[in-house]
Parts: structure tokens; C-alpha cells; sequence
């Protein structure tokens, strides 16, 4: 019996001593105050089980351990090609046809520090929903003639996703390069048998951080949540939606097991910026992978020539970017806003810098309208999500929920010229611990589409009301904030 003490007090002492660590750990790594504090209460509130949790979603990376950009600075022919696209912006500014010169801090932050290049001439078109986006995807697919990349936070073993997987098989067969990464975590169903398949018909498929690793207990909760394709260096994609059954709203769906509509939003590029989505895709296909070859030998040159003026920059995060380039974008539109700001996220837990810069844009007379859904696929989110309403409504913020179904649509537009699509959710997870990657336009006519596509939502939308929000039941409000305290770290 006195060995047992012996042993538990032993125990203890080291389990104690390892929270001291960590703590100190926390504290010196300087992270934002509510994160800190969220993390330290957690450990303290939930002993054992919040240490299981910090390891699992809140370990901090080494910078210096994943996504590395250094292969862009190192080639002298990527800065060539990124600084001539750059100076054409300028040039274009300076002879009067680029009437966009209020974003050019946001232009300039991404390129000075992102090394994001504005591309000037690019047609975009705009998808709705799994029924416009799969369609064209496969046709696009059908047609490819050398190359083929895909990126895909889920990809599921489904209708859907075998059918496109057919014609990734005869496209390989005709001698197409293909090159496929997805999330371990976010596509589970496709499991080693499916990677032996792949392989055996000559695609090339890596899986970002794969589960059960010895690395699995420090890095499950940094994701790859991006969404994207490109075909021949000519088309890309990128957007809210997955490969999955669910994103599709016909005859078959919503079924039994998936009873909501899902709407969400994708869109289709052609052009300059088709370069860039394929550095973005060889950013992780590098770290992925752990080849070493010469990749921008790889991408492949657009045959495609418009001459539509839509300028078009990506910008893409991560929890080992030193600036976090998705967020600084938002907080510079935000602030900078004048006439208007319309946002569509199915999670809408902004940091303390993004909730501050809506607030203040709609106090200075800002028309502000966000759509989030009324039910969403996660209650504690869902409920830390409506903790934030309040406060903006008081603020002259406009609220409307979703009742259609659940709309997943990453869309933010502001004023007449300056919107972003893409994997980005206003959320904490989006900006401290996946890779996420949005494509800025700055285009009056996209902005218009995309005005269309949100006024078109607010349909199916019904408006809350301040007064109605205030008189919620008191256990309501109790579990909206609760769920708030672990908004860091949903």
C-alpha cells in the first residue's frame, strides 16, 4: 500500500512539474493573451485531459519544420517573372486602367512579404454548389493534355469521388502528369488501399502529416485545408468545396444521413494567376513529398490569352507563416472599407483584430451584412459563433442566418472592387492552425457576381433581430459563452 502512495505521489510530482513546463513553455512563446490564458485554463480546469488536448491541438510548430517558400527566393527566373508582373500593375496604374490604387497596401503587403505577384489578365468564373463545380471540374479534367494537380482537404471515397478518380486513371494512362495530395485527417476514407491503387496507375499521391505517425501526438491538429487544382498551367480552382457526395443538392441528396442542403461556393480561374496556383500547389507538394527536384522547371505555361483585365493575387497562411498574410488582408480591407462589407463563413469566431475592424467599420457607417448558418456540422462552434453576435448587432452590424441548409461558402466583398474566395473560415483554426489559401480579386465586375451570389442567399436567410437576440433563454447565453472560452482552440 505505502508503494502505491510512493508511486501516485511520484506520479503527480512529475505530471506537475510537466504543466509547470508547459506553462512557462506558453508564456514565453508570447502568444496572444486569450489564447494563453484559454490554453493555461484548460490544464488547470481539466487535469490530464487538458494535457492530452494541448498536445493534440495546440503544440506550436517550428517555423522552420514545414512550408517553406525558400525555393521561390532561391530562383532567379520566379523573381523575374514576379517582379515583371508587379511592375505591370504599376505600369497599368500610372497610364490610368487600373482604377484600384485605395487596395494597393494590400497589393504591396502581399507581394513585399508573401512574395504574392498581382497578375493582370484573368477570366474568373464563379461555381455554385457541387452541381455547377463537378461538371466542370471532370470536363476540364477530360481534357487535360500534360498536367494535372489536385489539392483537396477531403477527398471522399464516394460517387463522386471514384468518378473523378476514372477519369484521373485514363488521363494517366495517356501520359498526363498527376500529382494529388489530400489531408490525412480530412480524407480518412482513403486509405492505403486506395494510395496502392493511385500508385499502380501511375499517380503520384501524398497524404499532409498522415495519422498514426510518431509525429501524430504533435501535429494532428495543423491541417491542410485548402482547396485546389490546376490543369496545363491553363485552368485553377480553389474554393469552399470539397470532393464529396454531400456538396451535391439533386434527386440523390440531401439523403437519410446528409438531411442538409449544402451550398457552397467555388471558382474557376484562367490566366496569369494559373502560375501562381501551381507555386502555391509545389509549396506543399515539396514538403509533402520530401523530393528535392527543380519543380519550377515543372510548371507548365499557359497557352491562355484574354484579354480581360481582373486582377487577381493569392494569398495563403499557415501555422509556421512568420506573417499571417490571410488575416493582415482581412484586417487592412476591413479598416479601409468605406461603403460596404458582405460576408458569407459557416464558423464565425474572429480574432480580436477582425472583430474590432468589423465593429469599427460598422460604427463608421459601414454597411455590414453577415451570413452564417443557422445550424452548422458543429454545435461548440455554433454556439461560440452566436456568443459574438450581440456585441456587432449593437454595433450595427447585420446578421442573417441560413435556414436553407448549411452554407459552407467562404466569400468576403469589399465595396465595389476588392472580394476573396477560398478555404479561409473566420475563424481561429483558419488563421493559427491550418494551411489555408484565398484568391483576391480586385474587379469590379467580379464583385458584382459576387454581390449576386450573397443577395441571392439572403433569401433563404432570416435577419436577427438585437432586441429578439437579447431575450434568449439564460442557459442559452450560459452555452454560447462557455463554447466562446474555447473558441482559440475549436
Amino acid at each position: 500500500m505505502k508503494e502505491m502512495n510512493v508511486i501516485a505521489a511520484i506520479l503527480s510530482i512529475i505530471y506537475y512539474l510537466i504543466i509547470i513546463f508547459i506553462i512557462i513553455r506558453i508564456l514565453l512563446e508570447n502568444r496572444k493573451p486569450i489564447y494563453s490564458a484559454a490554453l493555461i485554463g484548460l490544464m488547470i480546469v481539466l487535469p490530464v485531459v487538458g494535457l492530452i488536448i494541448f498536445f493534440f491541438v495546440a503544440y506550436k510548430m517550428n517555423k522552420s519544420s514545414f512550408v517553406s517558400k525558400k525555393w521561390h527566393s532561391e530562383r532567379k527566373d520566379i523573381q523575374a517573372w514576379k517582379e515583371s508582373t508587379y511592375t505591370n500593375i504599376e505600369k497599368h496604374q500610372k497610364r490610368g486602367k487600373t482604377p484600384f490604387k485605395e487596395w494597393n497596401k494590400i497589393i504591396n503587403m502581399l507581394f513585399l512579404y508573401e512574395k504574392s505577384t498581382p497578375t493582370y489578365y484573368n477570366d474568373v468564373e464563379v461555381l455554385i454548389n457541387g452541381e455547377e463545380f463537378f461538371p466542370r471540374l471532370i470536363e476540364d479534367l477530360s481534357n487535360a493534355i500534360k498536367q494535372i494537380h489536385i489539392e483537396f482537404y477531403v477527398f471522399e471515397n464516394d460517387k463522386i469521388g471514384n468518378e473523378i478518380l476514372k477519369v484521373l486513371f485514363r488521363k494517366a494512362e495517356e501520359g498526363v502528369k498527376i500529382r494529388f495530395i489530400i489531408d490525412s485527417f480530412g480524407s480518412r476514407s482513403m486509405n492505403k488501399k486506395m494510395f496502392k491503387l493511385l500508385r499502380d496507375n501511375n499517380i503520384e499521391v501524398f497524404s499532409f502529416l498522415p495519422l498514426f505517425t510518431p509525429k501524430l501526438f504533435r501535429f494532428m491538429n495543423i491541417r491542410d485545408h485548402r482547396k485546389l487544382v490546376t490543369i496545363d498551367g491553363n485552368i485553377a480552382y480553389t474554393g469552399g468545396i470539397n470532393v464529396a457526395d454531400r456538396y451535391i443538392n439533386n434527386k440523390n441528396y440531401p439523403t437519410k444521413k446528409e438531411k442538409r442542403f449544402w451550398r457552397d461556393t467555388q471558382i474557376r480561374v484562367c490566366g496569369e494567376a494559373v502560375k501562381s496556383f501551381q507555386l502555391q500547389f509545389f509549396n506543399i507538394w515539396k514538403f509533402v513529398s520530401k523530393q528535392q527536384n527543380d519543380f519550377f522547371e515543372e510548371i507548365v505555361y499557359s497557352t491562355y490569352k484574354t484579354e480581360n483585365e481582373c486582377i487577381t493575387q493569392l494569398m495563403d497562411s499557415g501555422p509556421d507563416s512568420e506573417f499571417k498574410s490571410i488575416l493582415n488582408t482581412l484586417f487592412l480591407a476591413f479598416t479601409n472599407a468605406e461603403k460596404e462589407i458582405l460576408i458569407q463563413t459557416p464558423y464565425f469566431c474572429p480574432p480580436d483584430e477582425l472583430y474590432t475592424a468589423i465593429q469599427n467599420a460598422a460604427l463608421s457607417g459601414v454597411t455590414v451584412k453577415i451570413i452564417i448558418p443557422e445550424i452548422s456540422d458543429n454545435k461548440i462552434v455554433t454556439d461560440a459563433a452566436r456568443s459574438y453576435v450581440e456585441g456587432l448587432l449593437s454595433a450595427n452590424v447585420q446578421f442573417f442566418m441560413y435556414t436553407k441548409g448549411f452554407i459552407h461558402s467562404k466569400i468576403m466583398i469589399v465595396d465595389d472592387s476588392l472580394s476573396t474566395v477560398g478555404s479561409t473560415n473566420l475563424d481561429y483554426r483558419s488563421f493559427s492552425s491550418n494551411y489555408e489559401m484565398n484568391a483576391v480579386f480586385y474587379n469590379k465586375e467580379i464583385n458584382q457576381q459576387l454581390k449576386s451570389v450573397f443577395n441571392n442567399d439572403l433569401k433563404e436567410c432570416t435577419q436577427i433581430d438585437l432586441n429578439t437576440w437579447k431575450h434568449r433563454p439564460f442557459f442559452k447565453v450560459l452555452e454560447e459563452s462557455v463554447a466562446r472560452l474555447f473558441a482559440p482552440l475549436i
